[in-house]
């Protein structure tokens, strides 16, 4: 995780808030169809689109299958000291826990940012999309949006910054299909990233 908190301080990089459930499954109240697991962001390391692809060809893929970089758009405000960046791309390699089961995967998002350097807040609005499985695997996974501020950011050697906030809000597609994972992490509380995925039917099962 330390590794993802560095490359994203240093702006190459990611709903409603949910409490842990500590029950493999619940019933939801307002359904038996429905059921909660908890959930949780084990690990996330944010790498280049290069370093995807090294991943990829090491792994046996004729070539890296994920989408590439778009191309972004800076605008510094310089009467208020805010840098605004547009469009940009950022991948990461991470790990899921949902229930018992845990699920490696490859985020490919695009993000908007913007940086205060007066105060030291920086906001990304990310569009992600979660591939779960072995690498150059894209059929099963999540969309959805994440959102993270980091405050008091200064950037300094190492990038330092007082605490974050993030959370995740993302719908599941074909084996994952009518499976929606909530996430939220704020370091003031703790550093893990937490919450829940409601599935219909009990189908992660």
């Amino acid at each position: 995780m330390k590794k993802f908190i560095s490359a994203v301080l240093t702006l190459c990089l990611l709903a409603p808030l949910a409490s842990v459930l500590s029950v493999m499954a619940v019933p939801a109240a307002t359904s038996p169809a429905w059921y909660m697991f908890p959930a949780e962001e084990n690990s996330r390391d944010t790498i280049t689109y290069d370093e995807l692809t090294a991943l990829c060809l090491a792994a046996g893929l004729p070539e890296n299958p994920y989408p590439p970089p778009t191309t972004y758009t800076d605008f510094f405000d310089s009467t208020n000291k805010i840098l605004y960046r547009y469009g940009a791309s950022s991948y990461h390699v991470f790990t899921l826990t949902i229930g018992g089961d845990v699920f490696e995967g490859v985020s490919c998002d695009v993000y908007d940012m913007d940086y205060n350097l007066k105060t030291g807040k920086v906001h990304m609005a990310y569009e992600a999309t979660w591939y779960l499985g072995k690498l150059g695997k894209m059929n099963n996974g999540f969309v959805g949006t994440v959102d993270l501020t980091f405050y008091g950011y200064k950037p300094t050697t190492p990038e330092s910054y007082d605490y974050f906030v993030i959370s995740y809000a993302m719908e599941g597609f074909d084996r994952f299909n009518k499976h929606t994972v909530v996430l939220n992490g704020d370091t003031r509380v703790s550093p893990a990233i937490t919450g829940y995925c409601l599935t219909l039917g009990n189908r992660h099962k």
